[in-house]
């Protein structure tokens, strides 16, 4: 069993260890690459959410600076990066809500990380993250909320790459997780969110998925994290701490997940290697109610050339 983590220029990297474990069998904790995969590219998750009902922000990437005027956008936007994560790329310019701020803040993100830029309504609302392990809920899923009360009023709402891993920052000092008072509705709402959206990207393991409540409380699927920070001090455990479920509780339930995936997928694998012998060898399957195996099968084959040639030899 290996315990997977991945720490590497770019997050693609983590795709392509995955993508080398499940090629030779190797177990694993987390998510697959195919979950990655959808997951890391905003603009393609976002794209996937949508086409299959699940409420997430209109979004369009920019690819370079002559795009820009291609698209009609619902101000205020949020621009960032689209295959970055843990924040990276998002400070407090990020939410625009002019043209000409648009273009300055998309020109800032090209020209700093080379890769295409995601433009998408930013909502005003709630933030809210679902901590889950496996893909329905049960008792490893929890809810936080992070708690913008700290900010100046001046500021937008949002996680910035400070306020997650600058600890001596205002902006870290000042957004804080805690746990959210939801009406029962809201949260089913949110609880059946994340169910469906961890359905169309194939997230199996644990993660974290951010959404925004809008004016009426409606969640939108604003970032989704499989395998996400497992730091005792990031937002998934506490989600957890909040629930009374203790660190160590969380990391025996994901490799305990974890093997039982592998057993399962050696199960797959045997079931499957059964069923092509029989077709290669149907005859084997045949004989095998008569308690005759594929060795036998073969010796029966050899006596059959035998009589042949002894009767051309008569």
């Amino acid at each position: 069993m290996i315990w997977l983590l991945i720490f590497a220029n770019h997050s693609s990297y983590e795709i392509e260890v995955v993508k080398l474990l499940e090629r030779y069998r190797v177990p694993f904790t987390g998510n697959s690459s195919i979950a990655l995969h959808y997951s890391l590219d905003k603009f393609l998750c976002t794209s996937i959410l949508r086409k299959n009902g699940v409420n997430a922000p209109y979004s369009v990437v920019i690819k370079s600076m002559s795009e820009i005027d291609q698209y009609q956008y619902p101000f205020p936007c949020i621009v960032k990066p689209n295959q970055e994560d843990g924040s990276t790329g998002i400070d407090f310019h990020a939410v625009v809500d002019t043209k000409q701020k648009l273009y300055k803040q998309v020109h800032r993100l090209l020209s700093q990380y080379k890769r295409p830029v995601l433009v998408q309504r930013y909502i005003d609302g709630r933030e809210i993250n679902v901590s889950m392990i496996g893909n329905k809920p049960c008792k490893f899923w929890g809810v936080s909320e992070i708690d913008f009360s700290g900010y100046k009023d001046d500021c937008p709402k949002i996680l910035n790459y400070s306020s997650k891993w600058l600890e001596t920052s205002l902006e870290y000092k000042a957004a804080i997780s805690v746990g959210p008072k939801l009406k029962f509705s809201t949260k089913n709402s949110v609880f059946e969110l994340a169910k469906k959206t961890a359905e169309h990207l194939h997230i199996s393991s644990y993660a974290r998925i951010d959404m925004r409540l809008d004016e009426k409380e409606r969640p939108y699927v604003i970032d989704v994290n499989p395998n996400c920070d497992l730091d005792p001090r990031a937002g998934f455990a506490k989600t957890f701490a909040f629930k009374g479920i203790s660190y160590r509780e969380l990391i025996y339930k994901i490799i305990d997940d974890a093997i039982n995936v592998h057993r399962s997928e050696q199960v797959q694998v045997q079931e499957q290697e059964l069923m092509e012998r029989r077709q290669l060898f149907p005859l084997s399957g045949m004989l095998g109610g008569l308690g005759v195996g594929v060795g036998s099968l073969g010796n029966i084959m050899d006596i059959g050339n035998n009589l042949e040639l002894s009767n051309e030899l008569n």
